[in-house]
């Protein structure tokens, strides 16, 4: 009994999560914008935010793919944006840093 029951609501988390997934997919379709904004808030009903970000990574990635190669020119916007992507990096490992840090100090007061 307790088998079938853990079952059901594992397979209605997947069910709800599927059906948040085709509700954003389907706005994004109708008016071209708003999976995350839609997405998100209806994931994080059913699953935890960090793991619903995740989840919907791919699906953005995938949907927003023909999007940037649509017009041919996405080798010459990439050499144009390129000083801005390599300005990211090192923005980026240093917010990382800073994260790490604060973890580690805040493990330490937790001990003492």
């Amino acid at each position: 009994m307790l088998i079938r029951t853990l079952y059901f609501e594992q397979a209605s988390i997947i069910a709800a999560v599927v059906c948040s997934l085709i509700v954003a997919g389907l706005l994004k379709g109708i008016i071209g914008v708003g999976m995350p904004i839609v997405a998100l808030p209806l994931l994080s009903l059913f699953i935890d935010v960090k793991s619903g970000a995740m989840l919907l990574s791919m699906p953005l990635i995938f949907s927003n793919l023909p999007q940037a190669l649509e017009g041919g020119k996405t080798g010459r916007r990439l050499t144009q944006l390129m000083p801005v992507i390599l300005g990211m990096i090192p923005a980026s490992s240093s917010e990382f840093e800073s994260y790490w840090r604060s973890m580690r100090t805040l493990q330490r007061l937790a001990q003492v």
